[in-house]
C-alpha cells in the first residue's frame, strides 16, 4: 500500500470533530502557559525575594526555550513521527508543571518554565502538522481556523481567572491548573490521535535544514514582514512581564488585573475577526503597516494618560484592548506575507519566524525590566513605542519591496 493510500485510510478513519478540538488544546497550552502566569510573577518575586530581573527569567526562559524547540520539532517529527513527538511534548509540560509546582527556589522554577518552553514548542509545531496530516485542504482550512480561534480565546480565560486564581490559592495554584489541563490534553492525545506521519524519512539531514534556513533568510520580504511581526508579538510578551506591576500601582487588585488584562487578547479575537470580514479591502502589507501605526498611536495616548495622572485601571484596559486589536489586524497579515515566494521552504520560513518571535519577545521583556520597568512606566512606553516606531518602517520596507517585484 502506498504513502498516499495510507493517508487517505488515515483520513476516513479519524473521528475529526474531537480531534479538532484536541488540536485546539494542544496549540493552545503554550498561550495559556504564558498568559497564566502573568499575574503571578509579583506573588512569585515576593515569595523568593527575587529581584524583577530575576523574576522575569520565568517569562525569557520559556521564550527562549520554546524558541530554540521550534527551530527543530518539524524536522524530528518528520523523522520520528507526529505522535511520539506531541505526547513527549504534552509529558515534558506536564511534569515541568509539577516541577514548577513544587519549586523550592526561583532557579528551579526558571529551569521547569524552560523544560515547559521546550515542550510547547513541540506542541505548537506538530499539532499544526497533524491537522495537515489528518485533514484534506479543505478540511484543513476549517480545521485550522477553529484552532486560531481558540488561541484567540484561551488567553482571555486564563488572564482572566490567572488573577483569581493567584489571589485566592496562591501563584502555585496556575502550574497545578497547567499540570492538571496538560495531564488532560495528554491522555485524550494517547487515545485519539493516531500516528499521521505515514512517510518518515529514513535519517535526520540537518544540512538540508540548514540550506533551507540559508534560503529564507537570504529573502528582504521575509526580515521586513518578520520584523514587524516580531515586534507587535515581542510587545505583547513584553507586556505580560510589566503590565501586572502598573496596574496594582494604579490601585487594581491581582483579581482585577487578570481581568482587566484580558482586554487585550479580547481586542486580538476581534481584530482577527474584522481582518477575516473586511481583510480584502486593503492588501496584506497595507493592514500590517496601518495596523503598525495604530500600535503607535495607542501606546502614545496611554503614554499621554499616565503621564498627567489619569490613567484608570479601566482606561488602561481599553487602551490595551485597542493594541490587541491593531495586532489582530497586521499580525497574521504579516506572517503570511513573510511566506510569501517561499514555495518548498515556507515550513522552514515558518519555523524561523515563530522563533524569532520568540526570542524578540524574551529580549525586549527582559530589556524593559533591565531599563527600570518594573517601577517606571515611562520605560515601558518608551520600549514599546520604540518597538512600533520599527514594525511601521519594516511594514513599509516589506511593502514597498512587495510591488516592487
Amino acid at each position: 500500500m502506498t504513502a498516499s493510500s495510507h493517508q487517505s485510510g488515515l483520513r476516513q478513519s479519524v473521528i475529526k470533530g474531537p480531534v479538532t478540538y484536541l488540536l485546539g488544546a494542544l496549540v493552545s497550552l503554550p498561550t495559556m502557559s504564558i498568559t497564566l502566569i502573568a499575574p503571578a510573577i509579583p506573588a512569585v518575586r515576593a515569595e523568593f525575594d527575587a529581584s524583577y530581573n530575576v523574576a522575569q527569567l520565568i517569562v525569557t526562559a520559556f521564550l527562549i526555550a520554546m524558541a530554540a524547540g521550534l527551530l527543530f520539532v518539524g524536522l524530528l517529527s518528520d523523522r520520528f513521527g507526529r505522535r511520539p513527538l506531541f505526547l513527549a511534548g504534552a509529558g515534558l509540560f506536564f511534569i515541568s508543571a509539577l516541577a514548577g509546582y513544587f519549586a523550592t527556589n526561583i532557579i528551579i522554577l526558571i529551569i521547569a518554565r524552560a523544560l515547559q518552553g521546550l515542550g510547547a514548542a513541540a506542541l505548537v509545531t506538530t499539532g499544526r502538522i497533524i491537522a495537515n496530516d489528518i485533514f484534506d485542504a479543505k478540511d484543513a482550512s476549517r480545521a485550522l481556523s477553529s484552532v486560531t480561534a481558540m488561541q484567540s480565546i484561551v488567553p482571555i480565560l486564563a488572564l482572566a481567572v490567572g488573577g483569581l486564581i493567584v489571589e485566592t490559592f496562591g501563584w502555585r495554584a496556575t502550574m497545578a491548573a497547567m499540570a492538571i489541563f496538560s495531564a488532560i490534553v495528554l491522555t485524550q492525545s494517547a487515545i485519539l490521535l493516531p500516528e499521521t506521519n505515514q512517510n518518515r524519512l529514513k535519517s535526520l539531514r540537518f544540512s538540508a535544514l540548514f540550506e533551507a534556513y540559508h534560503t529564507v533568510l537570504s529573502s528582504l520580504i521575509w526580515h521586513y514582514y518578520s520584523l514587524a511581526a516580531g515586534m507587535q508579538i515581542g510587545m505583547f510578551y513584553a507586556m505580560n512581564g510589566y503590565m501586572s506591576y502598573h496596574f496594582v500601582r494604579l490601585g487594581a487588585s491581582v483579581t482585577e488585573f487578570g481581568f482587566y488584562y484580558a482586554a487585550i487578547s479580547f481586542g486580538y479575537l476581534i481584530g482577527n475577526l474584522v481582518n477575516r470580514r473586511l481583510g480584502h479591502r486593503l492588501s496584506l502589507g497595507q493592514w500590517v503597516y496601518y495596523g503598525s501605526y495604530l500600535t503607535l498611536f495607542v501606546l502614545i495616548v496611554i503614554w499621554i494618560f499616565d503621564h498627567n495622572a489619569s490613567l484608570t485601571p479601566a482606561l488602561l484596559s481599553f487602551l490595551l484592548s485597542l493594541i490587541g486589536f491593531s495586532h489582530g489586524l497586521l499580525v497574521a497579515n504579516a506572517i503570511i506575507s513573510s511566506l510569501q515566494n517561499m514555495g518548498a521552504h515556507s515550513g522552514s520560513a515558518s519555523g524561523i519566524g515563530s522563533a524569532a518571535h520568540m526570542m524578540i519577545g524574551a529580549f525586549s521583556g527582559s530589556l524593559v525590566i533591565s531599563l527600570g520597568g518594573a517601577t517606571s512606566f515611562a520605560i515601558c512606553m518608551v520600549v514599546n513605542c520604540v518597538m512600533a516606531i520599527i514594525s511601521i518602517f519594516a511594514a513599509f520596507g516589506g511593502l514597498k519591496r512587495s510591488t516592487s517585484v
